[in-house]
């Protein structure tokens, strides 16, 4: 017959961890972080991902390193609207997103013409395009 402990028992000369003394101080640290996070939330709003925005991300590697400034002026100047074009990995890997431009056959095409832009600079190799 198996002998049976009761709790004292079983915890004897093991400390005892108050954790409800804190109950109080925890659920106001909860709190103020909550109602923090929504103020940040309701100020900066979301950074919405292409899956959610839509448009055009052309990653492509150059065989020097990119000069970004010169990039978004001259995709500028061809005419795209707000083209975000920064590094990933390396100097040489550039991404360049594309909000959903209206009346586009599709994402190849407005692919193919920022290559092209690109292309009067630099010299490209267009590994990807995600749209």
């Amino acid at each position: 017959m198996a002998q049976e402990y009761t709790v004292e028992q079983l915890n004897h000369g093991r400390k005892v961890h108050d954790f409800m003394r804190w109950d109080y101080w925890a659920f106001s640290i909860s709190g103020i972080l909550l109602i923090l996070s929504v103020v940040i939330i309701g100020v900066k709003g979301f950074n919405w991902g292409l899956d959610f925005t839509g448009g055009t991300v052309i990653e492509i590697g150059l065989e020097k390193p990119a000069d970004l400034d010169a990039m978004r002026a001259s995709l500028q100047k061809a005419g795209f609207e707000e083209p975000l074009v920064q590094n990933f990995g390396s100097s040489r890997d550039i991404m360049v997103r594309m909000p959903p431009a209206k009346g586009e056959a599709g994402g190849q095409v407005l692919g193919s013409k920022v290559v092209s832009v690109i292309n009067e600079a630099n010299q490209p190799e267009c590994r990807s395009e995600t749209y």
